[in-house]
């Protein structure tokens, strides 16, 4: 099963004290077995904790120069507060079989950088497969102008693409392939690959389930490089192991 967020989100006064900046972020559930996630909502441990989980590196999502995609800032009083989204967040859904996926678009960086994110995911009919593909791209004369300012000034734009993963998932990381193994509770196996020119790396995560007394260490499969040319692609995967049983119970007891 997978979710993806794909509107803008909501900056309306009643709105804007709790709205998250997680524009095209998706989650995986495999089975029973959440897989990729978000942080979560953070509110039940404090304000720090919830102000952390509101910005765009706390979402399964791609990431620019560091910024988050909407901009949250401290208003009179101390809280902070969304107060400007992407103007433009588009999102269409093609159903029809074999070639199921959804695309969507925002321009949350175009103001800044000149480029609009973009992400496709397509998942298999037999659920066993999703391909992603992240493009950052200057379209209008406006932004191409914008982007060249920006990019020529650090050799391109810097960004992450982050993949925060369930703390029940036990993720290992193949340095020479670039692999990252991820078993599930009921021992399914998940590999995720990409093939761009991107470092790869297994970081430290957080996860802020409401339900838990405290938050839970995870970890997050991050992807980072720079956008230098007007189209920048990448493109990752995930499958599932076709040896492993499909959706094997969590454990085994004796009879």
């Amino acid at each position: 099963t997978v979710i993806a967020d794909m509107a803008a989100p909501d900056s309306a006064r009643e709105a804007a004290g709790t709205a998250h900046a997680s524009t095209l972020a998706f989650e995986v559930t495999a089975g029973a077995c959440p897989l990729v996630v978000s942080c979560g909502a953070g509110a039940p441990f404090g304000p720090d904790w919830q102000e952390a989980a509101r910005e765009t590196a706390s979402h399964s999502t791609l990431v620019l120069a560091g910024q988050s995609s909407s901009l949250l800032e401290r208003a009179r009083g101390g809280a902070m507060v969304l107060t400007e989204a992407p103007g433009n967040v588009q999102a269409d859904l093609h159903p029809d079989e074999p070639d199921m996926h959804v695309v969507g678009a925002h321009n949350g960086y175009s103001a800044s950088f000149g480029l609009i994110h973009a992400r496709r995911l397509n998942l298999s009919l037999a659920g066993d497969v999703l391909e992603g593909e992240d493009i950052l791209s200057a379209v209008s004369e406006a932004e191409k102008r914008r982007f060249h300012a920006r990019a020529s000034e650090a050799d391109g734009v810097s960004f992450a693409l982050r993949f925060h993963l369930h703390p029940d998932v036990d993720a290992h990381l193949d340095a020479k392939t670039g692999t990252v193994a991820l078993r599930l509770p009921n021992r399914d196996l998940w590999h995720f690959t990409h093939d761009a020119g991107c470092t790869i790396r297994l970081d430290p995560s957080v996860y802020l389930e409401k339900t838990r007394p405290e938050p839970a260490s995870s970890r997050q499969i991050v992807l980072l490089g720079r956008a230098a040319t007007l189209v920048t692609s990448v493109r990752w995967r995930l499958t599932r192991d076709r040896e492993t049983p499909a959706f094997a119970p969590a454990e085994t007891r004796d009879t």
